[in-house]
């Protein structure tokens, strides 16, 4: 699988294996990491003496959060 950040492979791939989302699997979801990523590290400022890497992984965290919440939320209205 080639992803655009190079830089943070192991760790896209390392979360998106980890993770269950319903109905997505692993490359699906690596993808999406890798998406945001490439929108969100040129907003990095590194405020409160942040690394670039401290703010990768958040930016990954909240995409899973809201790619779990959008699974449940799809699975309660399919009725």
């Amino acid at each position: 699988m080639n992803l655009y950040n190079y830089k943070y492979q192991d760790d896209i791939l390392g979360k998106a294996k980890t993770y269950r989302i319903p109905n997505m699997e692993w490359q699906d979801i690596a993808q999406e990491l890798d998406i945001v990523l490439w929108r969100k590290l040129s907003k990095f400022e590194g405020r409160n003496y942040a690394t670039e890497k401290t703010f990768a992984l958040r930016v990954m965290r909240n995409k899973i959060i809201d790619l779990a919440k959008a699974t449940s939320r799809k699975k309660r209205f399919a009725n």
